[in-house]
């Protein structure tokens, strides 16, 4: 069950990083 938990927060981690990132590409792409 911990570990469960674990695999989810760090799943979910990588999910925010990924759409951050994406953003950050986006608002570039536009300034250039």
């Amino acid at each position: 069950e911990r570990d469960t938990h674990g695999s989810l927060q760090v799943a979910v981690q990588t999910s925010k990083k990924y759409l951050t990132c994406r953003k950050t590409r986006r608002a570039v792409e536009t300034i250039y």
